[in-house]
């Protein structure tokens, strides 16, 4: 039976892929995901995490978080949240705070919002701290 969608397996790579992502709760970039995968599984080429990834994040199975000029990253929790990225370290930390007045106040006739992505920037506590130590 032929369907409309291109046919994806359920690999072993990808699966230790999405272990990867899920092990490393700190948004990796694809470089940090690989990293994990070739110290336990070095057959494992850089092509075919950065396919599975993409594959994992257009299947819904983890969430592409675009960082500009940055490098992307992966996260494995795929429910609505925000993210925060830290122009000085560079950690990508959850935002869970609600954007239900933001979603309400861009509600418009001639279009429907179903989601949106926010990426806030900035400085993170922890290199505040360090910026304010001589």
């Amino acid at each position: 039976m032929k369907t409309d969608r291109p046919a994806h397996r359920n690999t072993i790579q990808r699966a230790l892929i999405a272990d990867a992502v899920k092990s490393l709760s700190t948004h990796p970039s694809a470089d940090e995901v690989y990293g994990v995968i070739a110290a336990k599984n070095p057959s494992v080429s850089r092509a075919t995490v950065y396919r599975n990834l993409k594959i994992l994040s257009e299947g819904g199975d983890i969430l592409h978080i675009e960082i500009p000029n940055a490098p992307d990253r992966y996260d494995f929790r795929t429910e609505p949240h925000r993210h925060f990225f830290c122009r000085k370290c560079g950690k990508v930390y959850d935002i869970n705070a609600p954007l239900t007045d933001i979603l309400e106040s861009v509600q418009d006739p001639d279009f429907t919002v179903e989601d949106c992505t926010i990426l806030f920037k900035g400085i993170c506590k922890d290199c505040n701290n360090h910026g304010m130590e001589r």
